[in-house]
């Protein structure tokens, strides 16, 4: 279990989920909004599909996510945009071992990320909960846990069909509050199972 400041907290999920769910979103707009896009996007292979995957997530849960944490989501929008001007100023000067540099760079940090699981988090003990489509959903069942003082360790947003609500995957450190989730969730009338 890692302990953190709450600031801390913000910016780091800010950077590992909020950024890059912001940036899918971005991805698509841009190639949806580009003159002829409809002999564009069929041409889609995995790259593309795998990198904006999540952007088919539940757009009211994720205006409400980027609202809550809307000051440490900008930070992360500024730190990003300054290594996109990076990268668009070596390619405007050609300079192509600046380029492998960068691109080498990022291959090395993104071969060392573990497979499933942060390192932080060896194991979870995890439950499933569907909650439904509708603005402050994800504040709703979350401020269920907090008040019975169940502490989140992580969490995903797993699957989304328009209009019948998110599944969420929720991790925590214990048993016992894994245990304890399930109880506070079902006795709130949420279809929740463990994982």
């Amino acid at each position: 279990m890692v302990e953190m400041e709450p600031e801390q907290h913000d910016l780091a999920v800010a950077a590992v989920s909020h950024l890059p769910q912001l940036i899918a979103a971005s991805l698509v707009n841009t190639v949806a909004r580009m003159p002829g896009n409809e002999g564009i996007l069929p041409l889609a292979a995995s790259g593309f599909r795998d990198t904006t995957r999540i952007a088919a997530s539940n757009p009211v849960m994720w205006r409400d996510i980027f609202r809550t944490n809307r000051e440490q989501l900008l930070a992360m929008i500024r730190r990003f945009r300054s290594e996109i001007d990076l990268f668009e100023n070596i390619i405007v000067q050609g300079d192509g071992e600046a380029i492998q540099r960068n691109l080498e760079s990022a291959r090395v940090v993104r071969s060392g990320l573990p497979a499933k699981t942060s390192r932080y988090l060896s194991s979870l003990y995890e439950i499933v909960v569907t909650v439904p489509d509708r603005p402050g959903a994800i504040a709703a069942f979350t401020t269920h846990l907090a008040e019975e003082g169940v502490n989140i360790c992580d969490i995903e947003i797993m699957r989304v069909r328009e209009g019948e609500g998110g599944t969420i995957r929720v991790g925590f450190a214990s048993k016992e509050e894994q245990d304890g989730a399930v109880q506070v969730l079902k006795n709130n009338g949420y279809p929740v199972r463990k994982r």
